[in-house]
């Protein structure tokens, strides 16, 4: 009986040495392909993101700056009269919340350090994605899914582009969102 409890202890001493070694390796390798797949899931919306909004505030700085091309399809009208006109300071401004969208993007995808409150790119990111859905969602006259006025250009580039892209935008937003914070 010692000599087989004595093996038995010995298998077990090379069966904890084994686990010491093996363990914190096994450990390793979780650990990377979490941060693999946690940093692949922040790209796959981060950098579509980042293009789009980025896209969009050259755009408005274009507008902004007196380029006119496009400009007919960009503002809702009825009866053939666009319903506002918008300023070059109030389009500056929509560059300059189109910026600080794209910084939030880039706060909670970790390319950039969200300073010392990175719950607020967290918050921002949650914003983000409301401002976009309830521009998707639209008005329930203009623009928008729910539209009522139809047929006209703006109406055709808003049914057929924008409000999907808000809507894209919406789900990209959402995906970066509920992952977790960037370390």
């Amino acid at each position: 009986m010692d000599s087989q409890a004595s093996r038995h202890s010995g298998e077990s001493a090379k069966h904890e040495k084994l686990r010491a070694i093996v363990e914190p390796v096994i450990l390793s390798i979780v650990r990377i392909v979490r941060t693999l797949e946690s940093v692949s899931n922040r790209l796959v919306s981060a950098i579509p993101l980042t293009v789009i909004l980025g896209g969009l505030l050259l755009l408005h700085a274009y507008w902004a700056l007196g380029g006119r091309r496009g400009s007919a399809y960009t503002v809702p009208t009825i009866n053939g009269r666009r319903s506002f006109d918008p300023s070059p300071l109030a389009t500056w401004v929509v560059c300059g919340l189109l910026g600080l969208a794209v910084i939030i993007v880039m706060g909670k995808s970790g390319w950039i350090a969200p300073g010392p409150l990175p719950v607020l790119c967290d918050v921002g990111v949650w914003g983000l994605g409301l401002v976009f859905v309830l521009r998707a969602a639209g008005n329930l006259r203009t623009f928008g899914f729910f539209k009522i006025v139809k047929g006209t250009p703006f109406a055709d580039w808003d049914t057929s582009f924008y409000s999907p892209l808000c809507l894209l935008i919406t789900l990209l937003v959402v995906a970066l969102a509920w992952l977790p914070r960037e370390r």
